[in-house]
C-alpha cells in the first residue's frame, strides 16, 4: 500500500508539471559593452569615441548615438550612464526614427524624466518624471520596458514609475546621449520581451509552490488510503 501511494503522489506531481505552461526567457538581440569598435553605432550629433572600453559622447546641445532596428517596437532597454560634468540630462534613447523624434530616459542631478522629441522640439509632458538625485562621475543603470504606448522605468534595478503616451512614436532604434554634457555609456543591452509572458507574483510558482502541492496531494492520498483501512 506504502508503495502505491508514492507512486500516486510521483504520478500527480508529474501530471501537474506536465500540464504547467511554461515560459522562455527573453532573447538579447542586442549587447555592447564596447571591448570592440562601434561599428553597431552611428552617430547622429556629437562627438563620440570608445575610451577605456566605454562609449563616450561630448556635445553642445544635444548629443546622439544611435543603433539597432528601426523596426524595433516592443523591447527592454537597459545601459549603464554617468555624467561626468553636472549630470546634465544623460540617458538612453528608444524608439529613435531621426533626429526630430524619438524618446530619452535621462537623468539631470535632480529628477529621472523621459523626454519626446517631437518634429525636432523636445517636449517634457507633465507626470513623466520623478524627483530623484544624482550626481557626476557615478554610475547608473537606467533601464525602459516598452510595450504599445507605455513605457515602465527602472533605476538601478528599481521599479519607479510608467508613462502612457496616447500618441506614441510606434518604433525606432535604440541610443544614448544627453545635452550639454561630457557622458558616458557601457553595457548597453536590448531584448525581446516574450510574447504574453506573464509577471507578477501569481505567476512565481517555483520549486516551494511545486513542492507544497506535492505534499498536499500526499496527503490527500494518505488520508483516503487511510479511510479504507478502517
Amino acid at each position: 500500500m506504502r508503495k502505491r501511494l508514492v507512486v500516486s503522489t510521483i504520478f500527480f506531481l508529474f501530471l501537474f508539471l506536465l500540464i504547467s505552461p511554461t515560459y522562455a526567457a527573453p532573447t538579447v538581440v542586442f549587447f555592447d559593452d564596447f571591448s570592440g569598435d562601434l561599428s553597431q553605432w552611428t552617430v547622429v550629433s556629437g562627438t563620440w569615441a570608445n575610451e577605456s572600453q566605454e562609449l563616450s559622447g561630448e556635445y553642445a546641445g544635444f548629443g546622439v548615438c544611435v543603433a539597432g532596428d528601426a523596426g524595433w517596437t516592443d523591447i527592454n532597454l537597459e545601459a549603464k550612464v554617468m555624467g561626468k560634468g553636472d549630470v546634465r540630462d544623460t540617458g538612453i534613447i528608444f524608439r529613435y526614427q531621426d533626429s526630430g523624434n524619438y524618446y530619452r530616459l535621462y537623468i539631470n542631478g535632480y529628477d529621472l524624466r523621459i523626454m519626446k522629441m517631437v518634429d525636432g522640439e523636445a517636449t517634457y509632458p507633465s507626470g513623466w518624471l520623478i524627483p530623484l538625485a544624482t550626481s557626476p562621475n557615478t554610475w547608473y543603470t537606467l533601464a525602459v520596458a516598452i510595450t504599445g504606448n507605455t513605457f515602465e522605468v527602472y533605476f538601478n534595478g528599481d521599479y519607479k514609475f510608467t508613462v502612457t503616451d496616447s500618441d506614441a512614436i510606434p518604433s525606432g532604434k535604440i541610443g544614448v546621449g544627453g545635452y550639454n554634457e561630457h557622458s558616458h555609456f557601457d553595457d548597453v543591452k536590448v531584448d525581446n520581451p516574450t510574447p504574453n509572458y506573464p509577471s507578477g507574483p501569481e505567476f512565481e510558482v517555483g520549486l516551494p509552490v511545486v513542492t507544497s502541492i506535492a505534499v498536499a496531494t500526499y496527503m490527500l492520498i494518505r488520508r483516503r488510503v487511510n479511510k479504507k483501512k478502517e
